[in-house]
């Protein structure tokens, strides 16, 4: 994993884009929904975003990692245009996103692939008016032939990829597999949990708070046990501003059998710039013995999507 991230740093100059474009994803990367299985991500609410056509995280103290790949956004899409991205309402293909995740815990090893999408995003009335707005203060800009101002456009682009964030409702599915082997790696993997899991994302016009949702449900793949499968219901409160996202969430899981659990969880994401983001958490885990949540790593994105002006 480690060697995957230094040859994904590598490769970053080749993907620079001089032109002038419009980006269309968040600074933030999301968490792979194996990681999220395996109790793994720094967060169990995730923020839903524009997927990057590749990224990659290493979660340092956890001794885990993964790496995502959105399909559609492997490939140029010249007629793609900013209008397209922002009016439509059910984006699951240009959303779509399969993940692989690892990690090592004591003598295991895990290994879970997951795949996540947007079923539906819809801005309200202001938030798309100011959208059109910060759209057309870009493009009268880049109408001025030789006197074109590098920084403003710089500027207008960020105005512009901001309000894209407000007034935003945004519904995603994930789910994931989880296999553990204790003879090494790949070998003789026992996939024995599954999960599914909407996240819910209200962000208001206007308003530096977001509210994010989560719903979702796991299961022991290979028992019958009266705990074989729990329900976690949670809310995150989120707050970006420049290059910082800082959260706050709660998370209750109830098992089948009675015993339920509390996650209690503080995460600090830091852009160092539009493709590395360092993350860290806090708090109390979903556990009988109240364990101390204690994450630090950061996330690499090799491209960013891009429209055309118009």
């Amino acid at each position: 994993m480690k060697k995957l991230l230094i040859f994904t740093l590598t490769c970053m100059a080749f993907y620079a884009n001089a032109q002038v474009q419009v980006k269309m994803n968040d600074l933030i990367i999301p968490d792979a929904p194996g990681l999220i299985l395996g109790d793994k991500a720094p967060t169990m609410v995730s923020k839903p975003s524009t997927p990057r056509a590749f990224s990659a995280s290493l979660m340092t103290l956890a001794e885990g990692g993964a790496i995502e790949v959105s399909p559609y956004w492997l490939s140029n899409k010249p007629n793609y245009t900013y209008n397209d991205f922002i009016d439509e309402k059910f984006p699951f293909l240009q959303t779509f996103t399969f993940s692989v995740a690892t990690y090592k815990e004591k003598n295991t090893f895990g290994f879970a692939p997951g795949i996540r999408a947007q079923l539906l995003k819809l801005y309200s009335k202001r938030g798309h008016q100011n959208i059109q707005k910060k759209a057309g203060d870009l493009l009268s800009l880049l109408s001025q032939g030789t006197t074109i101002n590098q920084d403003s456009i710089t500027k207008a682009n960020e105005a512009l990829e901001e309000a894209s964030q407000q007034g935003l409702f945004v519904v995603e599915f994930a789910a994931a597999v989880l296999g553990k082997s204790t003879e090494g790696y790949l070998k003789n993997l026992n996939f024995d949990k599954s999960g599914t899991w909407l996240n819910i994302k209200w962000q208001p016009a206007k308003f530096p708070v977001g509210l994010v949702g989560l719903a979702s449900y796991s299961w022991k793949n290979h028992t019958s046990s009266q705990d074989s499968s729990a329900m976690d219901f949670g809310a995150g409160l989120k707050f970006a501003k420049a290059k910082w996202d800082l959260s706050a969430e709660y998370v209750n899981r109830r098992e089948t059998g009675g015993k339920h659990y509390d996650r209690l969880a503080f995460a600090v994401n830091y852009a160092i710039n539009e493709n590395i983001v360092l993350v860290g958490s806090v708090g109390k885990d979903l556990s009988g013995v109240n364990n101390i949540i204690s994450l630090l790593g950061f996330k690499v994105g090799l491209s960013r999507n891009v429209a055309k002006n118009q």
